[in-house]
């Protein structure tokens, strides 16, 4: 609006001081609109410059996240990948949803505007003692002083602007596994690797039974171990997932 503010009282100047007869009506009509046309290109000046008629608000959004990984595996994955070197600041991959068929990737920034976003808008993790994940959004965004500014101002969507973001990623760490993409992709390879090896060394041992009774308690084993390791505890899975790929 202060746009067409200073449309209109640049017109009024200017007719007041060309087409206005009397020098008395010159000077209140072209005078008065010249004062608020000065005033309205000093306040769109301070606006622009120092985001006068605005101020900055911090928020917190915090929900529960879900793993990257199974879902119906009874431990959580949390997929990170760190934006250079020791900066602290993380693409991370989860569900946002316990029903999401696809786990998504967060918190990476936009190619063409890698630098400010990665200053602006940054993601980390944390192990915590809680009992569910959870991401605890940080923003900053700014918002008009009071109705009559956001009247003036309010060009191109500024109220509510985010400024800044900072998102933490807090896991359990009794029951979650944070992982790099190369070592989720290792997991997946040695785990069926391991698959394999077992059940070409469970028919093997079948095949070399002397009889169905022997194949019969072969098999029940088989089961047995099977079925213990479906039963194991989240830190369990977590301590052989972390002996697999070396993890200490």
């Amino acid at each position: 609006m202060i746009i067409l503010f200073i449309a209109l009282f640049t017109v009024l100047t200017f007719f007041g001081f060309m087409f206005m007869k009397s020098r008395a009506l010159q000077l209140i009509v072209g005078g008065l609109s010249l004062l608020l046309l000065a005033s309205s290109v000093l306040m769109l000046t301070l606006h622009i410059k120092d985001n006068w008629g605005m101020k900055t608000v911090s928020q917190t959004e915090i929900h529960q996240i879900y793993t990257a990984g199974d879902t119906k595996s009874n431990f959580g994955m949390l997929i990170n990948q760190e934006l250079g070197t020791n900066t602290g600041n993380y693409v991370l991959v989860f569900r946002n949803n316990e029903s999401d068929g696809k786990a998504e990737t967060h918190f990476a920034p936009e190619q063409n505007k890698i630098d400010l976003d990665a200053i602006n808008n940054t993601g980390t993790f944390e192990m915590t003692n809680k009992g569910s994940a959870e991401v605890v959004v940080e923003k900053k965004v700014t918002q008009f002083n009071n109705g009559f500014m956001k009247f003036l101002f309010n060009i191109g969507g500024q109220d509510n602007k985010v400024v800044s973001s900072r998102s933490t990623v807090k896991i359990p760490k009794e029951s979650w596994i944070a992982l790099t993409p190369d070592q989720a992709k290792q997991l997946g390879e040695k785990g069926d690797a391991a698959k394999k090896e077992g059940q070409a060394k469970l028919e093997a041992a079948l095949k070399a039974a002397p009889n169905d009774q022997v194949r019969q308690m072969i098999q029940d084993q088989a089961n047995q171990v099977q079925a213990q390791q479906a039963n194991l505890s989240p830190q369990e899975n977590i301590a052989q997932i972390k002996a697999l790929l070396g993890i200490k």
